[in-house]
């Protein structure tokens, strides 16, 4: 079409259209388009950094800080259960306790160089580092004397035990808040719709120009298509197509992360721990031979908080309702069975002791009582091992879902932009 022609066309239409207007059309859709790149771009950096961290830096610290919090308490109850076993100490648990306390030193050490500084983070590390020496000292102080039949041991375990209770163990969950809740935080901005949102307004709007620009062009030129245009818009389609399909992919993946792994596994993992306390417990009140009511009142309170009867809240009711979506509620239900023996052998030791047949009484709790502790040490680890597979594999999903888009987003964007700008100065030059 001629330079004449097109100007006839657009005053038959009633318009006056000059190349200006149309050089303001083309930096417009530009701008648009740079927009679109740049809010897209940002916005799958940020879910896909939330993703990587969920997957690569919190839950990896929460497993530190819960691996440190469960090898304190067991080092706690071995310790405990060593002393009131007597005489030849065994071999095992002795082994045990030192793994324990190695475990513990090691994962504490990861955190030390990991965690962000922080005053909270950083006092419960500097507690831990500072408190676990003296907890060890008195463990063994406390084991020489037994081994010399002094009964001054049992004060010196009641003191380790004390240390480990009042500084130690609560430092350590304060570790594992902070993780707990870093995690939690990098799920839910991982998952958020609102990058969705902000995808598709863009992509949205940008279209619209496109479109708007193209019907322009069509009544101005009595041409239907401007080929640079319909690239560019089908360009924008598929990219947004792409890149809501992976962000609602990634939240999905992300959001099945935290329901199926990192839920039950905290939780599974508190449970543990409170097992530790509750055999501990058991062990403290035998140690103290007729003077452990603060010990036996506290294995009760443990026991209601891991909710072992049935229809009683608690962590194994929890657990239980977190791992019914996963077909793992029979299990968790085992446990909680498991949990409940264990209960009713402590009611029968107490009952020995009270009867003052105390050697009967030490023999159940250091034969069937501690093989039972250990079996459900065993069947807790087990689950939490297999929440945490079940994690790392959803937040795989989650991280391979926006692979790729950070460098398409920007090069499909500066495409459009230059086609835009493109098949608008076809058009401006029948006005030379």
């Amino acid at each position: 079409m001629t330079a004449t022609r097109a100007r006839r066309v657009t005053r038959s239409f009633g318009w006056t259209t000059t190349p200006g207007r149309l050089r303001l059309a083309a930096l417009t859709l530009a701008l648009a388009a740079a927009t679109f790149g740049l809010l897209a771009a940002t916005t799958v950096d940020r879910h896909r950094d939330a993703a990587r961290a969920v997957a690569t830096e919190t839950e990896p610290l929460l497993v530190a800080a819960a691996e440190l919090h469960v090898a304190l308490s067991d080092a706690d109850a071995t310790a405990v259960t060593t002393f009131v076993t007597g005489g030849q100490e065994p071999p095992e648990r002795r082994r045990r306790y030192l793994a324990d306390v190695a475990a513990a030193t090691t994962a504490l050490t990861t955190l030390s160089r990991s965690l962000d500084p922080s005053r909270e983070t950083g006092g419960a590390v500097l507690t831990i580092a500072r408190e676990l020496p003296v907890y060890t000292g008195l463990i063994e102080t406390a084991r020489a004397n037994s081994h010399q039949g002094h009964p001054v041991g049992a004060a010196y375990l009641r003191q380790a035990s004390g240390v480990m209770r009042e500084r130690i163990l609560p430092a350590a969950v304060r570790l594992y808040a902070v993780e707990a809740r870093r995690l939690n935080r990098s799920s839910r901005e991982g998952a958020a719709s609102r990058g969705l949102v902000t995808v598709a307004v863009a992509a949205g709007g940008l279209l619209v120009l496109l479109v708007l620009a193209q019907v322009y062009l069509a009544r101005l030129s009595q041409r239907v298509f401007n080929v640079p245009l319909v690239t560019a818009s089908i360009l924008l389609v598929v990219l947004a197509g792409w890149a809501l399909t992976a962000l609602a992919a990634e939240s999905r993946a992300l959001a099945r992360a935290q329901s199926d792994g990192s839920n039950l596994v905290q939780v599974l993992s508190a449970a543990r721990v409170l097992a530790l306390r509750a055999q501990a417990d058991e062990g403290l009140a035998l140690a103290a031979r007729g003077g452990g009511d603060a010990s036996l009142a506290d294995f009760d309170a443990t026991l209601k908080r891991l909710g072992v009867e049935p229809g009683a809240s608690g962590l194994l009711s929890e657990a239980t309702a977190l791992a019914e979506t996963q077909g793992l509620d029979d299990e968790v239900l085992r446990l909680r069975d498991r949990v409940q023996d264990y209960g009713r052998l402590h009611d029968r030791v107490v009952t020995l002791q009270s009867d003052g047949r105390f050697a009967e009484a030490v023999s159940l709790s250091t034969g069937r009582q501690l093989a039972l502790a250990d079996s459900i040490r065993t069947e807790l680890d087990r689950l939490i091992a297999a929440s945490q597979r079940r994690f790392a594999a959803a937040a795989h999903d989650a991280n391979r879902s926006v692979r790729g888009l950070g460098v398409a987003i920007p090069g499909i964007a500066l495409a459009c932009a230059v086609l835009a700008v493109y098949g608008i100065q076809l058009r401006s030059r029948e006005y030379r």
